[in-house]
């Protein structure tokens, strides 16, 4: 029983311990380096396609506000903008027009202007389009979608990171290539860690015979977007105790294990079946009789279900098949997991 208490107080200790930074994480804006003189720009209005224009217009708010944290531009204020196109008597009478969204630029003095729409038929989708002034190029277009109004905020805050990337690319960077970095960008892997604790039931003897059904906890690590979008190539590290019964003290299991994901679903709600390969260590601890301990080859087939909370973590529930092949009977267990992910 003290063993019991000992692996679910390490489990959850660990698990709270890696999510006590993620607020702060959250509160991250994005930093580029600054230059002598900033640029000028100035968000239009967007245009409300099927939906409500107060929800456009806080969308909008919601991205001049993660414009202003980037600390990359000089962003015209709104109060500015409503006070110019008053004094020259102009309206908006089509912000997505790039040449007419260039010359209510030029009247802002500003060296470039975002426009926009929001539209909704089975779900919302935010398209923006970044206007060079003194040319009347569209020089970033760009767009994302969400189900739930509540996402809007990071959907807003991962299109400035792009569309703010976007613009430095085409002020260093001939127009021709932009594309070709853009698809580089969009296939960036992403390090992923892993913190899961689980229950462990027993399938068939000799383990079935000694010990009782017993707990795991275990750390994974790699890339998502490996090679193949979706793709995930890491590795396993679990381990599993079973406390043990009659003449047996305790069984304890320690894999180490190449495994592969492929990543199904939306970027709120995924699945991902897992499949893994490699060897475990198995120790049998005995009360009067003498120890055994073997290195032998497992395999492991899982399946897990996730619910993204936000660009940096999510949480998931799995379902896992382990196997271990030794010489005598085989080895074969479920393990039923919770824990989360981390994307860095």
């Amino acid at each position: 029983m003290k063993r019991k208490v000992f692996f679910i107080s390490l489990g959850l200790f660990l698990v709270a311990f890696f999510l006590k930074d993620l607020t702060a994480k959250e509160k991250q804006t994005f930093e580029f380096k600054k230059e002598s003189k900033k640029k000028t720009i100035a968000v239009l209005d967007f245009t409300a396609n099927n939906v409500r224009k107060s929800f456009v217009r806080v969308i909008r708010n919601k991205l001049e506000f993660f414009l202003y944290e980037t600390n990359s531009f000089k962003l015209l204020e709104r109060d500015k903008i409503n006070l110019i196109m008053k004094e020259k008597e102009l309206v908006y009478l089509n912000s997505d027009d790039p040449k007419y969204a260039a010359q209510v630029g030029g009247l802002l003095a500003s060296d470039y202007i975002i426009t926009g729409s929001v539209n909704s038929i089975d779900k919302y989708t935010i398209s923006v389009k970044v206007i060079e002034v003194k040319t009347e190029n569209i020089v970033v277009v760009d767009s994302e979608s969400f189900s739930e109004e509540e996402d809007f905020s990071e959907v807003t805050r991962i299109l400035v990171y792009r569309l703010v990337e976007g613009i430095k690319d085409f002020e260093v960077i001939p127009p021709l290539e932009q594309q070709k970095n853009y698809d580089q960008r969009s296939l960036q892997p992403k390090w992923t860690f892993s913190f899961i604790t689980g229950y462990v039931m027993k399938i068939n003897p000799p383990l079935k015979d000694i010990t009782s059904n017993g707990y795991s906890f275990f750390f994974s690590g790699g890339q998502k977007d490996f090679l193949i979008k979706n793709f995930w190539g890491g590795v396993n590290l679990p381990f599993f105790f079973f406390i043990g019964k009659d003449q047996t003290d305790y069984v304890s299991i320690l894999p180490v294990n190449f495994s592969v994901r492929y990543y199904l679903g939306n970027k709120k709600i995924f699945v991902y079946p897992e499949l893994a390969a490699g060897f475990s260590y198995v120790y049998i601890k005995k009360d009067f009789a003498k120890n055994s301990s073997e290195i032998e080859p497992n395999i492991k087939v899982g399946l897990n279900l996730g619910r993204s909370f936000s660009s940096s973590y999510s949480m998931n529930l799995g379902f896992d098949y382990y196997r271990i092949f030794e010489k005598s009977k085989d080895i074969e267990f479920y393990n039923f997991s919770i824990g989360y992910d981390f994307y860095f």
